[in-house]
């Protein structure tokens, strides 16, 4: 008869001790995973949103800077605190156009108004989904508040991003409120 060699291996119980552990590892690694994926995600978002909003000001601010008309008339033809309206030749071809922004349900929009061939042509682009509020001030020489359009000399927009819109699972619900201001001196004024 032959003898059984003494065989060295693992027992059942020490497999599932084994098994339990390195379960409880990769579980580990893949909370530490999820977190930071949410964590770039949002980084990445809340980086996406501050350049959309730098974009959107900077570009309100080129145009604002270019109110003028060619007739000597008054360029701000509406300011009020949600919505604001000016005259500019903002395509350069020597024809006053007619530029006014202002939000509609939680969108930034721009109407552009100018004169084709003697014919009037209105545009209407969304600018910036997602707003949660624009708001305009005027400021007249040395920073007071204007009497009236003609002493309207800049302009200060405030935007302000509805982050819960932009909210998402890998977000982990943590965006940050967004608000960004930029000021723009009517260069082209007759002062």
């Amino acid at each position: 008869m032959r003898k059984r060699s003494a065989r060295k291996g693992y027992s059942l119980i020490e497999m599932l001790v084994a098994l339990a552990i390195g379960t409880m590892i990769a579980g580990g690694v893949i909370t530490l995973m999820v977190a930071q994926m949410q964590l770039t995600s949002t980084t990445n978002r809340n980086i996406i949103n501050q350049e959309n909003m730098r974009e959107v000001v900077r570009f309100i601010c080129d145009e604002i800077r270019l109110a003028n008309t060619f007739d000597g008339s008054e360029p701000i033809v509406a300011a009020d605190t949600a919505a604001m309206s000016f005259s500019a030749d903002i395509d350069a071809n020597g024809v006053t156009d007619l530029v006014e922004y202002y939000m509609s349900d939680s969108t930034l929009m721009r109407r552009y108004t100018t004169t084709v061939a003697g014919a009037p042509f209105v545009a209407e682009d969304p600018i910036l989904r997602d707003v949660g509020g624009i708001s305009f001030t005027y400021y007249a020489i040395d920073d007071v508040a204007p009497a009236n359009f003609a002493e309207i000399t800049s302009v200060e927009v405030e935007l302000q991003l509805d982050t819960t819109a932009n909210q998402t699972a890998l977000t982990g619900m943590k965006l940050t409120p967004q608000l960004l201001v930029g000021r723009a001196t009517i260069r082209n004024k007759l002062i």
